[in-house]
């Protein structure tokens, strides 16, 4: 067997097995015209396994209105439930000291693969102790598929080709 046909097969073989794992890799969702009933808005992102649903890490920040305006993130706040009221959803509790705003933000699917997602409106609002409430009533997130396996597929074909060329 020549060294070319061995490379190709070695380039197959890592491809293949790099894309299979990438496919289960975490997914970026970016909150797109997330507006509340007042007025306020949402922008930030998370990060979401795709196998599990679990997140990750996330990096939200709502605007003042009939609330005080919070950042959620790995280091204010924790995830204190999901899917308590909602199928995909996610419950953030702010680890501020007396006081209590929560987030929780439903979706109207999994989000265990890329595209845009629109948010459970009746399911997503924002409290403080949920003496006031604010509930979403608009908007979505995306998620955008990472380069890698595309760029994978290349190479396994690229090493397709290597091995045609050598048995010839």
């Amino acid at each position: 067997m020549k060294i070319s046909a061995i490379l190709s097969r070695i380039i197959l073989s890592v491809a293949v097995f790099t894309a299979s794992v990438a496919s289960a890799s975490p997914l970026t969702w970016t909150l797109n015209g997330v507006t509340f009933d007042d007025g306020s808005t949402a922008t930030g992102t998370f990060v979401a396994e795709t196998t599990t649903g679990d997140l990750l890490s996330w990096n939200i920040t709502t605007t003042p209105g009939v609330l005080s305006g919070f950042v959620y993130d790995t280091t204010t706040s924790s995830l204190y439930a999901r899917d308590l009221f909602a199928a995909n959803s996610y419950l953030f509790t702010n680890d501020l000291p007396f006081a209590d705003p929560y987030l929780n933000i439903a979706f109207a699917r999994a989000l265990s693969s890329a595209g845009t997602v629109n948010f459970t409106l009746d399911a997503s609002y924002e409290c403080d102790n949920c003496n006031t409430v604010r509930f979403i009533t608009s908007g979505s997130v995306t998620a955008v598929p990472e380069p890698a396996p595309v760029a994978l597929f290349g190479i396994a074909l690229g090493a397709l080709f290597l091995r045609r060329k050598a048995r010839k």
